[in-house]
């Protein structure tokens, strides 16, 4: 590309940057329409039109409009045509369209998307989707709201007097990881004024809030690392982050002291359905090793058993061997190359003093130790934070720059 056609693609798809922006705002705010509509989905016309209209903005200033490919783009376009490919062979179309259409949305970005403004907007936008996310599972879990088309009102997986947050708007440890995610993409924001400052310390604790009312303990492990990571990367600023904390902490305990107690007493194993519930993951995986190991022909060795194999009654809880089982050789190859690429983009921006992107990719790996997460959203707006990332002027410059000549970025870390 032309430097004259580098600026003008500042400013060409700035419309289109803000129409998927608003794309997946609308996505991670759906129980808000859910509950308007009373209806258990967004209507798909709400989400595809905005997304036509993004098209068409760009194919309207289509003297400006081009396509990278990268090697991780090729990637994530190849395992979506796989995965959609076995999933009409199995008859499984209609379960996993929502998460093949929704990927191929951001790997789509990820090739038009790559200038500095274009992902300020998207960023900025997913940040207030994420805190809106959120905050929605803090009050259903306060108020103890369960949807109307949910027949049933009460749990198993009820937490002391509180309902674990995402009941009837999906699963409710996918949406803890969801919103692992946003609270790095939102900390990041903040750490590098990448927008209002205090808007995207409010989305820091929308997030939090949001996991903690999940009662996730796969969530709470992950979170753990991420700031493991964050202390073994940023110790200086770690510091900083823990007089923060000593010093909220009464008010904290004051306020949410039954929570807090509650969310520890998650790990505990007091009786016969904690056991059973602390084991069947383990179980599962074990199963699913032994599935792979047991199969039947080269077909399923290489391509796998098809979506949504059961172990145990339920799907298998644990990324690799959850692709290994169901998408073969093949599948987890695909996986694999994408994490990697992406993986050596993060340790790289970390040695650069960026430590967010690999505290993303640190809590997705650890929170797809206990969930099957990915062809759910997070993994794709993991990848697509990943570079809009690397694509912000302040994280650009840096790593072109001599490492003697580089400044941390000043504010909130």
């Amino acid at each position: 590309m032309t430097s004259e056609q580098i600026a003008s693609n500042k400013h060409g798809n700035t419309l289109s940057a803000h129409f998927f922006g608003l794309m997946w705002f609308i996505n991670l705010c759906s129980p808000y329409i859910n509950i308007a509509l009373n209806r258990p989905n967004v209507p798909s016309f709400i989400y595809l039109s905005i997304m036509g209209a993004m098209v068409l903005c760009l194919f309207l200033t289509k003297k400006i409009f081009t396509v990278r490919v990268t090697t991780l783009s090729l990637l994530g376009f190849i395992y979506l045509i796989y995965t959609a490919i076995y999933s009409i062979s199995f008859g499984s179309w209609e379960e996993s369209s929502a998460g093949i259409i929704q990927g191929g949305t951001l790997v789509f970005a990820m090739m038009v998307f790559r200038t500095t403004r274009e992902y300020r907007i998207i960023l900025t936008w997913l940040t207030f989707g994420m805190a809106g996310f959120g905050a929605f599972l803090t009050w259903q879990s306060i108020t103890d709201y369960k949807p109307p088309w949910f027949m049933m009102r009460y749990f198993l997986h009820d937490v002391g007097s509180y309902i674990r947050a995402g009941e009837g708007f999906g699963e409710k440890n996918y949406s803890a990881a969801l919103l692992l995610l946003g609270l790095v993409i939102a900390w990041s924001m903040a750490a590098y004024r990448e927008m209002n400052h205090w808007h995207a310390r409010l989305a820091v604790v929308g997030c939090a809030m949001g996991i903690l009312f999940t009662f996730s303990r796969g969530a709470f492990v992950a979170l753990a690392f991420v700031l493991a990571c964050y202390a073994l990367t940023s110790s200086r600023r770690f510091g900083r982050l823990i007089l923060i904390g000593v010093f909220f902490m009464p008010l904290v305990a004051f306020f949410m002291g039954d929570i807090l107690e509650l969310a520890i007493g998650r790990f505990s194993i007091t009786s016969a359905q904690d056991l059973m519930q602390a084991t069947s993951r383990l179980d599962q995986i074990v199963g699913g090793m032994n599935m792979f190991i047991n199969h039947s022909s080269l077909s399923e060795l290489f391509f796998g058993n098809g979506p949504f194999v059961l172990v145990n009654t339920m799907i298998i809880h644990n990324i690799p061997v959850g692709i290994l089982v169901e998408q073969g050789f093949f599948g987890l190859s695909l996986w694999i190359g994408m994490i990697f690429l992406i993986g050596r983009r993060c340790f790289l921006l970390m040695r650069n003093g960026v430590p967010y992107p690999f505290m993303a990719l640190v809590g997705f790996l650890v929170a797809g130790t206990f969930i099957r997460i990915e062809v759910d959203r997070s993994f794709w707006l993991f990848l697509l934070f990943a570079q809009g990332i690397t694509c912000l002027s302040v994280y650009g410059e840096k790593l072109h720059q001599p490492l003697n000549e580089r400044n941390s970025p000043t504010g909130f870390h």
